[in-house]
């Protein structure tokens, strides 16, 4: 479903986005590596870049047009994201998050 969030997303950029030629899709370093590969094969034929770093470091620029999350993540680790969130949408930018559906029903 990441991948499909990407393309969807991808597809659905503002006017200003596309005229910027806005490409980039931000991942959080700490999605799972096969959600990474699956983002990556996808990504290429569209012309998506992705940059993967640490969702606290996120830096957003005119060139992005989404974000990937994920909740928990591969270290099981709970985290708030909801500052990176609010950050990403101020910047017009789509956000999802990859999460375990089941998990969900322990932390909700």
């Amino acid at each position: 479903a990441a991948a499909e969030a990407m393309g969807m997303f991808y597809r659905l950029r503002s006017r200003e986005q596309v005229k910027n030629d806005a490409n980039v899709f931000c991942v959080s370093k700490y999605c799972f590596p096969q959600t990474l590969d699956v983002l990556k094969v996808h990504a290429e034929p569209l012309g998506i870049v992705l940059e993967v770093v640490d969702p606290t470091e996120m830096q957003f620029t005119e060139k992005m047009f989404g974000v990937l999350l994920q909740y928990p993540d591969v270290n099981g680790e709970v985290r708030d994201n909801a500052l990176v969130i609010r950050a990403a949408k101020d910047n017009g930018l789509f956000v999802a998050v990859a999460t375990d559906l089941l998990s969900l029903t322990l932390l909700t």
